[in-house]
């Protein structure tokens, strides 16, 4: 196998690793999958954010935000209206309920992984960070 090959599976299975993990530590802590905290971190940093824009930026398709915005609204973690000044978009608002779970979420992600990633030195993890933004930046640039 070459190097790059290597690397790639490697990449593969610590994504599958870190996702699978972090799914299932939020939904038996939090009651919040991994892809429904992320929704909510985007619509704190975004409140006029579309579903389509949350997709793209998360990489998930529209219909799995469309499915989780859904959830997240009957369990009252965001609030959906429709926008008065154009029917056929919605606002979509995170509740106080939201932004306590999404708190509480990434208390627990941090006391989970810090102790992993201390491991590493200060340097250390700002080279593997500016690698895989680089890398990451490439892959979005190339769509495959």
């Amino acid at each position: 196998m070459n190097l790059s090959a290597s690397l790639n599976d490697l990449i593969q299975q610590i994504a599958s690793t870190l996702s699978k993990q972090t799914d299932e530590l939020l939904v038996n802590e939090i009651g919040l999958s991994y892809s429904q905290y992320r929704i909510l971190l985007a619509l704190e940093w975004n409140p006029r954010a579309q579903q389509k824009t949350i997709a793209l930026h998360l990489g998930l398709t529209e219909a799995s935000v469309s499915r989780q915005i859904k959830l997240l609204s009957a369990s009252k973690l965001i609030s959906v209206s429709r926008d008065p000044l154009n029917r056929r978009t919605h606002t979509i608002a995170v509740t106080p309920l939201g932004m306590q779970q999404t708190e509480a979420a990434t208390a627990t992600l941090r006391r989970t992984y810090e102790p992993i990633y201390s491991t590493f030195g200060d340097g250390q993890l700002q080279q593997i960070t500016q690698n895989l933004q680089l890398l990451q930046t490439t892959l979005r640039r190339q769509a495959i």
